[in-house]
């Protein structure tokens, strides 16, 4: 058969092309199956047509069209009996030739293509879809049909809902050089046309005529020279069979050599079939050489029926390991596929490769849902938010939503409930704290709420808790250095034996330094205080002048202090027009009695700082 075409195709899961030959007639077979379910219907129906061929072979539109509508008999029994088939349809083109000319039909989303040598067109099959209807209505171009939507949706085909209807051309002339192409619909997506295709070049055509003429020479030859002739005749009939041999043979070898193995077994079946039709016929003699490689293909088809089990056994295994992969049944999955990622044939390592990277991936995911059942229950929520974003890339590497929904989702509400949950108790942290006059006991509740929003993970509350830190520590900073001011000023009454302006500035220092949770400092100044009352009690009673001049003064300084504390409160608390009204009111004071420069100079501070605050903008 090669004598008189080239032929190159491309087959994918959802596409079969074959042919073959018997007594100067060929069958070429392309089937494709329409939808995703995944089934062998395409296997039998191709099985039912090579046998029909090969017991019976006639050129003719009739005997072509009788086989398309046995086959889809074949088809719908087979839908009747298994229910899962309800929905499956399939496109199918015969092309049949006698070497001198040749017919094709079809059904379904299949279109052949006549070239000649220049690469013109000459003829071109009806597809059958929603697409090409609307081509014949001249509503799109031909060009447009490839991009529309409605290529796909077919609207006659083997198994299909409405009566089959078959696309004819009748019998056409064979020319040298021309090119038979024939498309399966995703041969339209792809621009390389890499796949689905089979492409049929003509490079020899037998003249019939001279045929029959050369038959009726043979035949008187036979009459007048009957030994010589039966030994020519013979060697002709054993070349006829060797030629067939070497041609199945052939087509053998580019199956395997395209790893398409379920058209093979059809080719051994044929194979035998001519060896078997060889010893049966009555020939003088078979040559050694042919019965030498009669052995050798015996075994030969031995071995590549071996192959075919492994490749049934391979197709088996990724079916199964995609079902378990479905189900949840990761481990399994793997299991399967490691025993066949180093087949002998090499046969779909990409594909089984592919599956134990899915498994693995999703077993990890699996392994992950412990984890995270953990870490929420232990309420570790940034842990939790990264292995969770981690597991979700996974299932949505794999369009996994159903695992998605099932697993993760549930998650993601109680882990969301629980953190607004102490979130609020955050923000209630933070304001308890600001009302506190204990500022070290402040401190500690800040500490809580920030441990709290570290394991919540949230950024803006970590960075709010930080910025009022610093505000409160800088407020403790302030504090202690009053106290430190303070305890000058009332250590320096003491040594000018202003005592009661002393135990005042004393008692001022207690009430900060209780501020600050100071118990042990607070206990050191108390035995200051009770010396200072001490030496009051025997101080000698001095002029009526001088004791009210001390007592004026010792409320004045009272009365100053009282302010500042008033005006740091006023501060504390945003209410800076309040505050500087009361350090104006205590400096207006400091100019009547004797006030440390020192305090003053904090004083003078203060004021700035508040009038500042004031008239700012941002206020």
């Amino acid at each position: 058969m090669y004598r008189y075409y080239d032929i190159d195709f491309k087959n994918s899961k959802n596409t079969y092309f074959g042919y073959l030959e018997k007594n100067g007639i060929i069958l070429f077979i392309f089937m494709q199956k329409e939808g995703d379910l995944e089934t062998n219907t395409n296997e039998i129906l191709v099985n039912f047509i090579v046998t029909e061929f090969l017991e019976k072979q006639e050129f003719s539109s009739k005997f072509l069209k009788n086989l398309i509508i046995r086959t889809n008999d074949l088809f719908n029994e087979k839908k009747t009996c298994e229910l899962g088939l309800k929905f499956l349809s399939s496109s199918i083109m015969l092309v049949l030739s006698n070497k001198s000319k040749y017919l094709i039909a079809s059904s379904g989303n299949i279109q052949a293509s006549v070239f000649d040598k220049d690469e013109k067109l000459k003829l071109r099959t009806r597809l059958d879809n929603i697409a090409y209807e609307l081509y014949e209505n001249k509503e799109i171009t031909f060009d447009m049909i490839a991009e529309n939507k409605y290529r796909k949706e077919v609207t006659n085909c083997l198994g299909g809902l409405k009566q089959l209807a078959i696309n004819m051309t009748g019998e056409l002339e064979l020319e040298l050089m021309d090119t038979i192409l024939i498309e399966g619909i995703n041969s339209w997506d792809n621009t390389n046309k890499e796949i689905d295709f089979a492409k049929i070049k003509i490079k020899k055509i037998e003249k019939k005529e001279k045929g029959r003429k050369n038959s009726f020479l043979i035949i008187g030859i036979i009459i007048l020279f009957s030994i010589f002739t039966l030994f020519i005749l013979n060697n002709k009939r054993i070349k006829v069979y060797e030629d067939k041999i070497n041609e199945v043979k052939e087509n053998i070898k580019i199956y395997e050599k395209n790893k398409v193995y379920k058209n093979i077994g059809t080719m051994l079946l044929e194979l035998e079939n001519i060896y078997k039709d060889l010893y049966k016929a009555k020939a003088i003699y078979i040559p050694r050489k042919l019965e030498i490689e009669y052995v050798k293909d015996t075994e030969y088809i031995k071995r590549v029926r071996e192959d075919i089990i492994t490749y049934n056994e391979i197709e088996k295994e990724i079916s199964q390991s995609k079902l378990d992969i479905k189900n949840n049944e990761y481990i399994v999955a793997y299991n399967k596929l490691d025993k066949i990622k180093n087949n002998k044939l090499k046969y779909k390592l990409d594909t089984i490769n592919t599956l134990i990277i899915e498994s693995n991936d999703l077993q990890k995911a699996y392994n992950n849902l412990e984890k995270i059942d953990d870490l929420l229950e232990n309420e570790k929520y940034e842990d939790l938010k990264l292995l969770l974003s981690d597991t979700k890339k996974i299932y949505m590497k794999y369009k996994r939503a159903d695992l998605i929904n099932t697993f993760l989702e549930p998650v993601y509400e109680k882990m969301n409930d629980k953190i607004e949950s102490l979130k609020a108790i955050i923000e209630k942290t933070i304001e308890s704290y600001k009302t506190m006059e204990n500022k070290n006991l402040a401190l500690v509740k800040l500490d809580d709420a920030f441990n709290l929003a570290k394991r919540v993970g949230d950024n803006d509350l970590l960075d709010r808790i930080e910025n009022d830190r610093k505000l409160l520590d800088s407020e403790i900073k302030n504090l202690k250095e009053e106290i430190e001011v303070l305890k000058l000023e009332a250590k320096q009454y003491m040594n000018e034996k202003k005592y009661r302006v002393s135990l005042e500035a004393f008692l001022e220092v207690n009430k900060k330094l209780k501020k600050l949770d100071l118990i042990s400092e607070i206990n050191e100044n108390n035995k200051t205080i009770r010396k200072i009352k001490e030496l009051i009690r025997k101080e000698k009673k001095p002029t009526i002048i001088k004791n009210k001049k001390n007592e004026v003064e010792g409320e004045i300084i009272k009365s100053i202090y009282l302010s500042i504390e008033k005006g740091d409160e006023y501060i504390s608390n945003n209410e800076f027009k309040n505050a500087y009204e009361e350090y104006k009111r205590a400096l207006d004071l400091s100019n009547k009695v004797k006030i440390p420069n020192i305090t003053i100079k904090k004083l003078k501070d203060k004021m700035k700082y508040s009038y500042e605050k004031i008239n700012s903008a941002w206020w």
